[in-house]
């Protein structure tokens, strides 16, 4: 384990680093607990830090109050404040989000989330603003914005009403056999 007060690596490998201050440049690390964490082509299993900027890297899981990735991916987002540019995640559960060129299986805010020519299969928040975006679906209280949506409320219950019925009737005709 690397310890300190700033931890930088170069084109080297960590198993924990725990310091203040971490940069890692083209280097890779499995759990990073800082204060302040900046990746550059770089990877890691796990990252906590109160402000996490990662560019053109990856990380299964970052925690944090402020999540900038930029040309990356991660696996799941949890932080007060998320901005991804041109970047992707599985999923983002943020109290805002703001999306530029990237996109997420699953977007979650408590407040709003913010997508720039971006997508997601399900983004749910308080309100959304969209421009030149796609969800397949979205819940929120207000949506502002040129967005496209696959499901409406509407369809959602005529599928979901569909899809129960026909997995009921299947479990019924399965258990006649």
């Amino acid at each position: 384990m690397k310890k300190g007060e700033k931890v930088t690596l170069e084109k080297e490998e960590a198993s924990n680093i725990s310091a203040q201050i971490v940069e890692v440049n083209q280097g890779r690390v499995e759990i990073v607990e800082a204060e302040n964490v900046t990746m550059n082509q770089a990877s890691a299993r796990s990252i906590e830090g109160s402000h996490v900027e990662v560019t053109q890297g990856l990380a299964l899981s970052i925690d944090g109050d402020r999540i900038d990735l930029r040309q990356g991916g991660s696996l799941l987002m949890r932080a007060k404040d998320i901005t991804i540019s041109q970047g992707g995640a599985g999923l983002i559960a943020a109290t805002k989000a703001n999306i530029q060129f990237g996109g997420a299986q699953i977007m979650l805010a408590r407040d709003e989330i913010v997508v720039e020519q971006g997508g997601a299969v399900f983004m749910a928040a308080n309100k959304i603003k969209a421009n030149k975006s796609i969800a397949a679906v979205m819940i929120a209280n207000s949506v502002e914005g040129d967005v496209k949506t696959l499901f409406d409320w509407r369809s959602a219950l005529a599928f979901g009403l569909a899809f129960g019925g026909l997995t009921g009737l299947a479990m019924l005709l399965r258990k006649k056999r």
